[in-house]
Order: C-alpha cells, then sequence, then structure tokens
C-alpha cells in the first residue's frame, strides 16, 4: 500500500466511526487504482476485527483480489497485496474457522515466497504468516506434513535473519517448541537436537533482564538432560558438550544457575566417558562437577542450594565410581563413598530418590569390602540396604 495513503489511513483512525465513513465511500460499480482498493480492503479487515461481521471480511477478500488483479504479477506492490489478501483470509479464519480460508492463504503465501526473498529488509513476513498458517492447519487436521514444512520454513527464516530482526524472539520460541512438538510425535533425536541448538540460540539473544531467562534455561537444561541421557553415539554427545560450553561461556558469572549449567555438562562428559573409555572425558567430567560444587557454595544457605549441592556430591561420587570400575583404583572408590556419605547426610525428609542414594553408597561399600575386607562397610551396607 502507498505510505502516503498508509499514513492518511492512521491519521482516520484517530476519528470516530472511522471505518464507517472511510468504508461507505467503496462502490463495487466504481473504478479504483490498486493503492485505493488496497486500502478499502485493510479498514474491512480492521473492522472485521472490531465487529466480528463476516461480511466485513467477505469484502476484504473480494476487494484486496481486485486489487491484485490490478497489478502485474511479481510486482513490489502486487507482492505487497498478496501478503494483505493472505493476512485477511488467515484473519478470516480465525474468527469463522473455515478450512478452505486457510488452505487458501497457505497457498498464496507460498506463492509470494517464491517471488520474494528470505532476508527481505530482515523481515520475512510472509514466512512468518506462512508458519502461522501451518501451525493452525497442523491444529485442525493435526497432518505432521505441515510441521515438516515449519521447520524448513522455520530455519530458513533463522538463516537470513538476525538478533535486529522484527518478530526474531518470537520466531526462535516458536521454532524451538515446533521441533520438540515433532520429537514428541516420531521420537527423533535430531528434532531434540535442533530444538536444543534453536533455544542456546534464542537464550543468547535475550536481553540480560529478560523475564523469559530463566524459563528458557530450564526449559534448556530439562532436554538437554534427556537428551544426553538417550544419545547412543560420541558424535552426539560432543555436539551437547559443545553446546553446553556455548551456554556457559555467555552466562553472567554471577548468575545463580551457572553451577547448574556447569554440573550438566559434567554429566555429558561423564555419558561420553562411557563410549570412548578416554581418561580426558572422566577428568573433565569429575573437572566440571567440582567447579559446579565451589559455584554453589555462596548459595548453600537456601534450600535450593542444599538441595543441589547434595546432587553434585551425588554425582561426583558416581563419577569416582565409574572411573573405579573402570580402571580398578582404590583411590577413587574412596573418593566415591566420601562425596555418597556426604550426600546421603543432606537427604531430605521424603526424598523420592533416597533408595537411589542409599543403594548406590552401598553397592560402594561393598565394593570396597571385596578389597579391603574391613567389616565396618559390610555393616554399613547392610544398615543402608535395610532402608530400603
Amino acid at each position: 500500500m502507498d505510505q502516503s495513503l498508509v499514513e492518511q489511513f492512521l491519521r482516520f483512525t484517530k476519528q470516530e466511526n472511522v471505518f464507517d465513513s472511510l468504508l461507505a465511500e467503496y462502490d463495487e460499480e466504481k473504478e479504483y487504482t490498486p493503492e485505493r482498493l488496497s486500502m478499502f480492503g485493510f479498514g474491512f479487515v480492521q473492522r472485521f476485527r472490531l465487529t466480528g461481521k463476516q461480511e466485513d471480511i467477505e469484502r476484504a477478500v473480494q476487494v484486496l483480489e481486485r486489487a491484485t488483479r490490478k497489478l502485474e504479477p511479481s510486482s513490489e506492490q502486487w507482492q505487497q497485496n498478496l501478503n494483505n489478501l493472505g493476512t485477511a483470509l488467515m484473519t478470516s479464519y480465525v474468527h469463522l474457522r473455515k478450512l478452505e480460508h486457510l488452505n487458501r492463504a497457505i497457498r498464496l503465501f507460498g506463492q509470494l515466497a517464491e517471488y520474494r526473498a528470505s532476508d527481505v529488509d530482515e523481515q520475512p513476513d510472509h514466512l512468518l504468516n506462512l508458519c502461522s498458517c501451518l501451525m493452525m492447519r497442523f491444529q485442525a487436521t493435526k497432518k505432521i506434513e505441515d510441521l515438516d514444512r515449519m521447520i524448513r520454513l522455520g530455519q530458513e527464516i533463522i538463516e537470513h535473519t538476525t538478533s535486529k530482526a522484527t518478530h526474531r524472539q518470537a520466531h526462535l520460541e516458536n521454532h524451538a517448541n515446533v521441533l520438540l512438538l515433532r520429537f514428541v510425535l516420531r521420537g527423533d533425536l535430531e528434532d531434540q537436537r535442533m530444538a536444543l541448538h534453536t533455544m542456546v540460540l534464542l537464550e543468547s539473544e535475550l536481553p540480560e533482564n529478560s523475564p523469559r531467562r530463566i524459563h528458557w534455561i530450564d526449559q534448556i537444561t530439562r532436554e538437554m538432560s534427556a537428551y544426553t541421557a538417550q544419545a547412543k553415539n560420541p558424535l552426539a554427545l560432543t555436539d551437547m558438550i559443545l553446546l553446553g560450553e556455548r551456554l556457559i561461556a555467555g552466562t553472567p558469572p554471577e548468575a545463580d544457575y551457572l553451577p547448574m549449567l556447569v554440573g550438566l555438562n559434567g554429566g555429558s562428559y561423564l555419558a561420553r566417558f562411557s563410549y570412548t573409555d578416554k581418561d580426558e572425558d572422566m577428568a573433565q567430567a569429575i573437572q566440571h562437577m567440582e567447579r559446579a560444587l565451589v559455584l554453589n557454595a555462596p548459595a548453600v544457605k537456601s534450600k535450593a542450594g542444599a538441595f543441589y549441592q547434595m546432587q553434585c556430591y551425588y554425582n561426583l561420587g558416581a563419577a569416582f565410581k565409574m572411573r573405579y570400575s573402570a580402571r580398578r583404583n582404590l583411590d577413587d572408590l574412596q573418593q566415591a563413598i566420601e562425596k555418597m556419605e556426604l550426600a546421603v547426610a543432606q537427604l531430605p525428609p521424603d526424598f523420592q530418590l533416597a533408595d537411589v542414594y542409599h543403594d548406590a553408597l552401598a553397592g560402594a561399600l561393598e565394593l570396597r569390602f571385596e578389597r579391603t575386607e574391613d567389616l565396618a562397610d559390610l555393616e554399613r551396607a547392610k544398615q543402608l540396604r535395610a532402608k530400603l
């Protein structure tokens, strides 16, 4: 739409009954310029949003179709009008739930994508609108092909825009959620991996004081823990380690969630050790877990801080026990028992995983008894097993 007409319309919107007075001028028998028709179409859409009258959205579509026919195909004005027409059809679907309107909007936005570059002014509204329409159609039909197309388009938008692009954060959030949705439906770990990369990118672009940061840190740690537990090869775990280090490097030193991120990456190194049997992986795992303990020290007086300290001790004990099983160095077993005893000593009442902690410590004590034949270890193990 011509900018002068847009400005004129915006001035009109400050007056009462602006839509009625403006749209009363429209006569289906009269000839108008494409710009004027686009303005009428825009007005019908806006009045429909206020009144919900079906006739307004139907008129909007008809008027915008007239404008489109008058324009040279592929011209800039034609592309803008195509986008306006698709938006009108999308708005119609939101209110009237007519699937044929949504299908047509998808076709129009798809057609527009053939002419308009993905990085146009870093605001690919046509692709964002197309993604929105595909999600609405998926919600109505449950056809996973729409999710597939959304993900392809979403990645295209990410690759052709920067953090300064309008709607960038909202798009990254949507893209991550769509990937996780397809992961739930298909169980393909690649979708979960791609979602994690998208979420870490989103987190890195959020303002430091954004209230959304904690939400996404929590989501990232949950998904990363789940992915690490299911990954079946060292390459996938290497990817998570690099992603974790990137997340750690971008986290303010004073952030209270930094210990959790460091400890989580220690878990990724430990998981990779189970496949590679490399001493360096185990050393990195232990170093990260010990650093997490140090970073968490200022928070131990709080309930959450004390709970995380308990988890760190247990995880460290499990790491030393794993290394003992691989290398049979008694010092590692001593360290494992020491750390697990500290964890068990901090178990809160009614902790659901208390049996896991007791069983792991009992197992470590029995292993040491096999090496040292110290009956005190055997007695302590029996006491722990009596609690199971």
